[in-house]
């Protein structure tokens, strides 16, 4: 068990590693296009330009996550079902103990 945890431990700190070198990966697109865009234009501006398609693609993401998140699709329909049929089920014991 402990070496189940171990390699839990070690893949979860991978992952966390990899996801900061992503970010900074990023942040370097960032940059990049704000000094190509401050070939044409002034430094504030290329600077906004990017901010704003950065939160533009960061807010559709957000909202189609959370459109996901709130479908159907992820409701628990069977196990809703179950627990209706349990519901009726114990309904109907109690029933026939209380008549006796």
């Amino acid at each position: 068990m402990s070496e189940k945890v171990s390699e839990v431990k070690t893949a979860s700190v991978s992952l966390v590693t990899g996801g900061v070198v992503a970010f900074v990966g990023l942040l370097c697109v960032a940059a990049t296009a704000i000094i190509a865009l401050d070939i044409v234009t002034e430094l504030w501006l290329a600077s906004t330009i990017v901010t704003v398609v950065f939160l533009a693609i960061g807010g559709i993401m957000l909202m189609s996550a959370k459109k996901k998140l709130e479908s159907d699709r992820i409701k628990p329909n069977k196990s809703i079902a179950a627990f209706g049929e349990i519901r009726h089920t114990l309904k109907e014991k109690v029933n026939e103990i209380t008549k006796h």
